[in-house]
C-alpha cells in the first residue's frame, strides 16, 4: 500500500540529469509493543460504578498527547456496555490510580486494553448478579448495553440501579492487574524527495506510511500519531542535530536555533491504517506509538540514493553533509 501511494513502479530506478533530482525509497519494519521477554511488566485499573451510574475508569497511565486515554475510554465503554457521556476516567495521577508500569514501547492502548478486558467481565458479572436479584430475574437473561440492563421481560437502568444499589449498601467496583501479551504492530513508509545537487538541499515532497494496527479504534487519533511520527521522522532526517563545540558546550539549545520542521517544511503525508486481527488484543488491536517515526529515516534515505546514486549513512542530511558526499562519489 505505501509502494503503490508513492509511485515505486513508475519513479523509482529512473535515469536523471541535471541539478534537480527526485527519487523515493521505502523502510519496514516491526515493534516490540512490550517489554516481554526481557522483562514482566503489568498494567491495573480500578473500575466503578458512582450512585448516579456514571463509570469511573482510574489508570495509573499519563496522557502523553496522542489521545490514548480516549482510545482506552472507548474500549472501556464498549466492554462495558455504557456510553462515553457518562463515562470519566483519572489517569497518570499515583495518588489517586492504582500503579502502572506507564507508556512504552508502544503498547499503552493494547496493554490496557487486556486489563481493562478482564476488570469490566468482573464488574459486569456483579452488576448484572445484583440486578437478577433485584429484578427477580435469571441473571443469564440480563444484559448490560447502552447503560441499561434488560432481560426476563424486565429493564432497568443504571443510574436507577446504582442508586436502588446504594441504598442498600451496595457499591459495584472492582480492581485488576494483569501482565499483557506481546503484540506486534508492522509498518512501511515510503518517501519521495527532491534533491538539488548544486546546493545540497534535500526536500521531502512526500512520505505515505502503512501501519498495521489491528482494529483501528479511534481513526482520526490513529492517523494523528502516524502524521505526528512522520513528521518527526522528516526532522530527525534532514534538519535536527546536537551541535557541541569543546568549551562552549551546545550552540543549538533552543528552538530557534535547533531546528524542527515547521509548516512550509512539512510534505505531503498519507496516513494508511491497515487492519488485522490480533488474536490476543482485545477487538484485535495493535500498538501505534514509536513506530510512526521508526522507518521514516531508512526510507529518505534509500529516496535519497535513488535520486543521487549515493548512500549516506549519517544524518541530518545538511546542505554541507549531502554536497560532501556526493563529492566524495564523484557525482559533481
Amino acid at each position: 500500500k505505501a509502494a503503490a501511494e508513492i509511485g515505486w513502479s513508475e519513479k523509482r530506478g529512473k535515469k536523471q540529469e541535471g541539478n534537480i533530482r527526485r527519487g523515493v525509497g521505502i523502510a519496514c519494519g516491526t515493534h516490540v509493543s512490550n517489554a516481554a521477554p526481557f522483562c514482566v511488566d503489568y498494567n491495573t485499573v480500578q473500575l466503578q460504578f458512582e450512585q448516579d451510574g456514571s463509570f469511573m475508569i482510574r489508570s495509573g497511565i499519563p496522557e502523553l498527547g496522542p489521545g490514548s486515554t480516549t482510545a482506552v475510554t472507548q474500549v472501556a465503554c464498549d466492554l462495558m456496555g455504557v456510553p462515553m457521556e457518562t463515562t470519566k476516567m483519572v489517569f497518570g495521577d499515583t495518588y489517586a490510580t492504582p500503579f502502572d508500569i506507564g507508556s512504552h514501547a508502544t503498547r499503552t492502548l493494547y496493554s490496557v486494553s487486556q486489563v481493562l478486558e478482564k476488570a469490566c467481565k468482573v464488574l459486569k458479572k456483579d452488576v448484572l448478579s445484583y440486578a437478577a436479584n433485584f429484578l427477580g430475574v435469571d441473571e443469564a437473561e440480563l444484559t448490560l448495553d447502552n447503560a441499561i440492563v434488560s432481560g426476563g421481560g424486565k429493564e432497568i437502568t443504571m443510574k436507577k440501579l446504582c442508586y436502588e444499589a446504594h441504598l442498600r449498601g451496595k457499591q459495584f467496583l472492582c480492581t485488576e492487574c494483569n501482565v499483557p501479551t506481546n503484540s506486534l504492530p508492522w509498518y512501511a513508509d515510503a518517501a519521495e524527495v527532491e534533491v538539488d545537487m548544486e546546493k545540497g538541499i534535500v526536500k521531502v515532497l512526500k512520505i505515505a506510511a502503512a501501519h498495521d494496527v489491528g482494529k483501528c479504534i479511534n481513526p482520526a487519533l490513529c492517523e494523528g500519531q502516524i502524521e505526528g511520527g512522520a513528521l518527526q521522522g522528516v526532522g530527525y532526517a534532514t534538519t535536527e542535530e546536537m551541535i557541541y563545540v569543546e568549551g562552549k558546550g551546545f550552540i543549538n539549545d533552543t528552538y530557534a536555533t535547533y531546528k524542527i520542521p515547521r509548516a512550509d517544511d512539512r510534505p505531503e503525508l498519507k496516513s494508511i491504517i491497515v487492519e488485522s486481527n490480533d488474536p490476543k488484543g482485545t477487538f484485535g488491536v495493535k500498538g501505534i506509538g514509536e513506530v510512526g517515526i521508526c522507518a521514516i529515516v531508512p526510507a529518505i534515505l534509500s529516496a535519497v540514493e535513488d535520486a543521487t546514486g549515493v548512500r549516506f549513512t549519517e544524518i541530518p542530511l545538511t546542505p554541507e553533509r549531502v554536497l560532501k558526499g556526493l563529492k566524495e562519489a564523484g557525482k559533481i
